[in-house]
């Protein structure tokens, strides 16, 4: 499982458009059993357009199968679709009911199934329907699941970036985050619009402050090196050393109340910025035996908004 930085919102960071950047702190792991179709898919109103529900299954064939007929006016209630479809569901290619089954290659890890009960449709959730991975429909098994909560180590407030093994329960950290407190350090430049700050020890001594694509703020543009305007960015190599500053260019000129080191010092503890960076070199940690085991089947992944990537290693998803 890859996990990337999430920033929420839209449009450029700025002290009047504040995007968080979401860390994770835990992921429940749903594990389903050899039935994939979870009835809640198809708990919508019995008329209108088709429902779409996507599920991953990465590169394994699938086979979709039912009992359930077709409605009144001759049009199979389920479709069997590749990929993440949101329309097109075609009752002479795609639909399955009666026993008639369905197999299909997904696009780009996903499959998915339609709903459509326009027409005095039967509700599948009262028949025997089952998703599977294979390319041979088996013997029909109700759908249920185990979730198992998984919580990082202590010494790991929240990962915004990184990989977690689900086989072997190792967590590698490779973003880090910190809020700005009154209790860090500013300084001013010379030509009296630039401030800079430098984290405490403990964090920017793991900063791999050239890795300008790992850099993230909820307040403030990051940039690669350009120096005008309100935007931040991370430090910079010189000589084979990494210079551990944070700088925020354009402060003393965008806002009004900021007019010396004081002022800064002031404007940016109530303002609290986010930043989210790379690490110099990744953390790695080995989860207890207790809070991880050998995920087989199929297992949906959830977390509080945050970017989530998932990967095979045989039957086990991850």
């Amino acid at each position: 499982m890859i996990i990337t930085p999430t920033q929420t919102g839209s449009g450029t960071p700025s002290p009047d458009n504040i995007r968080p950047i979401i860390g994770l702190s835990e992921i429940n792991i749903i594990q389903s059993k050899k039935n994939l179709f979870d009835e809640i898919y198809t708990d919508i109103p019995t008329s209108g357009d088709p429902v779409y529900k996507s599920i991953y299954v990465g590169d394994n064939t699938v086979t979709f199968s039912t009992t359930c007929g077709r409605n009144t006016t001759g049009y199979p209630v389920l479709y069997a679709l590749s990929g993440e479809v949101t329309s097109g569901a075609d009752g002479a290619t795609n639909g399955f009911y009666d026993g008639l089954t369905r197999v299909v290659q997904p696009t780009n890890g996903y499959v998915t199934i339609a709903y459509r009960a326009s027409g005095g449709g039967a509700d599948p959730r009262n028949y025997q329907t089952q998703i599977e991975i294979g390319n041979v429909a088996t013997e029909y098994e109700p759908y249920t699941n185990i979730t198992t909560n998984v919580t990082w180590p202590n010494t790991v407030d929240s990962v915004y970036g990184g990989t977690l093994d689900l086989l072997t329960g190792v967590l590698t950290v490779t973003h880090y985050g910190f809020t700005y407190t009154s209790s860090i350090t500013v300084n001013g430049s010379a030509n009296g619009n630039t401030v800079y700050f430098t984290p405490p020890y403990e964090m920017y001594h793991k900063m791999n402050m050239t890795a300008q694509d790992g850099f993230y703020c909820n307040a403030f543009k990051t940039n690669d090196g350009i120096v005008t305007g309100l935007r931040t960015r991370c430090g910079y190599e010189s000589g084979g050393r990494f210079y551990n500053t944070i700088y925020i260019y354009g402060l003393y000129d965008a806002i009004s109340s900021v007019t010396d080191l004081a002022t800064a010092r002031e404007y940016l503890a109530n303002l609290a910025p986010q930043y989210v960076y790379r690490l110099l070199t990744p953390q790695v940690y080995q989860l207890t035996p207790q809070q991880l085991r050998t995920f087989r089947g199929i297992n949906n992944i959830t977390a509080n908004g945050a970017h989530l990537y998932l990967s095979y290693w045989g039957h086990s998803q991850s």
